[in-house]
């Protein structure tokens, strides 16, 4: 849970107001209010006028006080946390502003060019009217001399324009770019290069709401490795990443176009079906636990055998009415379900 800061405590904001309005009653002229300290007098003013001048200041601080401990965060009169905002959110915001800077120049070539129809427009009218009134041949030929030089400036403009608008369409092409690959960094594991959490999330949401859509199928194979704290703790870190590579790659080989294989955390992994019923699922993941416990790992670089290395799945298919909570949850039950049977199997959620 956050926590902000206000710049001015709540106590001091009330109590401001209750001094400064209650005072500024109490003292204020009028009336028979304050009579006793008529005589006195500050700075050349009456007491009564003193302390109420000085109790109006003190509500009008104690409204500004209020006022700022109730505007929104938005506004930056309330501290937050800046390590929230971390390399990506930072490289997207810079993206973004030099997007719109480039966006406002295009707004400013277009508006220039505006301002130029504008103007030939103009001269084109006072041509007319000139013409119609029936001029001199001499005053004829003046006229069109203006026309022609209007048009070449015209000319010259667009052409002008034409190149500052291309200018302007490579720049935004390239803030695109950078980007949507800020937005495909932050939804993809470093280390396996499929999706993470996040992404799994975002594309599982969107399978959901396509499949109740089309009334069709949707499916979740959740799985993990087996004993992989052992693999870590006996051939170090490194290797664990590289046996986490390998599966990813087998299960990325094994799986259909348009299905999704993401890293769930640490050594689990999740794989999205779309239009793909609780059975075909069970076959996929089959298919990826055969292909696994059928290897004996071998590290290339240093000849270092590692083993057989297994891994457990749960597969769920999507209920009607079902949302992302419910089937990632049956389908985790599912893959834990096979793990206390002995590992090394698939379970189907009921």
């Amino acid at each position: 849970m956050e926590y902000v800061r206000r710049p001015i405590p709540a106590w001091g904001v009330l109590a401001s107001l209750l001094i400064g309005f209650l005072s500024a009653y109490a003292l204020l002229p009028g009336g028979d209010k304050g009579g006793a300290f008529r005589s006195i007098q500050i700075f050349g003013l009456p007491l009564q006028t003193a302390f109420g001048v000085f109790a109006a200041v003190l509500a009008v601080l104690g409204l500004i006080g209020a006022a700022i401990y109730f505007l929104p965060r938005s506004l930056g009169f309330v501290s937050s946390n800046p390590l929230q905002a971390g390399q990506q959110n930072n490289a997207v915001l810079a993206t973004g502003t030099l997007l719109n800077l480039e966006l406002g120049k295009v707004l400013g070539i277009i508006r220039a060019r505006i301002s130029t129809d504008e103007s030939y427009g103009a001269s084109l009218a006072a041509a007319q009217t000139r013409l119609a009134e029936l001029p001199t041949p001499d005053q004829v030929r003046v006229i069109v001399s203006l026309l022609v030089a209007e048009n070449h400036r015209m000319r010259l403009d667009s052409a002008d324009m034409a190149k500052k608008l291309e200018a302007s369409r490579a720049v935004i092409d390239g803030l695109r770019l950078r980007l949507e690959k800020a937005y495909e960094v932050g939804l993809q594991d470093p280390l396996t290069a499929v999706g993470n959490r996040r992404c799994f999330d975002v594309t599982l949401g969107g399978a959901i709401k396509t499949a109740a859509g089309t009334s069709t199928s949707l499916s979740i194979i959740m799985g993990d490795l087996d004993h992989f704290k052992a693999i870590n703790d006996r051939f170090g870190h490194p290797v664990g990443d590289e046996v986490i590579k390998f599966f990813t790659q087998l299960m990325v080989g094994s799986v259909r176009e348009g299905d999704t294989v993401a890293r769930f955390g640490g050594e689990e992994f999740a794989i999205i079906l779309p239009q793909c019923n609780g059975r075909e699922a069970e076959r996929i993941a089959e298919r990826i636990r055969a292909k696994l416990s059928a290897k004996s790992l071998t590290m290339r670089r240093t000849s270092q055998d590692i083993g057989l290395v297994t891994a457990s799945f749960g597969v769920a298919e999507l209920k009607r009415g079902e949302q992302a909570e419910g089937i990632i949850s049956r389908a985790d039950d599912a893959l834990y379900e096979a793990k206390g049977a002995g590992r090394n199997q698939v379970i189907v959620a009921g």
